[in-house]
């Protein structure tokens, strides 16, 4: 039985990937995110904590124009703000 399933293997013409091994992960909505770890780590050895309301006030300073984009195409200002802590906290957790 194992070796009849062997050369079933062997024999395989299919596509030689796979499409569960091709670009893991999600990817990210923040195009600065090395500037943006480059902060938090600072932030980090400075003050010890980094909460989602210090990367937003970073986000509002250094990348005011990506902000704005990102919270135009939420439907209200309280679910841009949401959507903007949860993307935050995602990233520090990753």
């Amino acid at each position: 039985m194992l070796r009849k399933k062997s050369t079933l293997l062997f024999k395989y013409k299919g596509a030689q990937t796979s499409r569960t091994t091709k670009g893991q992960g999600e990817k990210s909505n923040i195009t600065f995110g090395h500037d943006l770890v480059t902060f938090m780590k600072d932030v980090r050895r400075e003050e010890g904590y980094l909460c989602t309301g210090g990367m937003i006030e970073y986000m509002k300073m250094e990348q005011g124009a990506w902000l704005e984009m990102y919270l135009a195409d939420k439907s209200s200002p309280e679910r841009g703000l949401s959507a903007l802590m949860r993307l935050c906290q995602r990233f520090a957790a990753r």
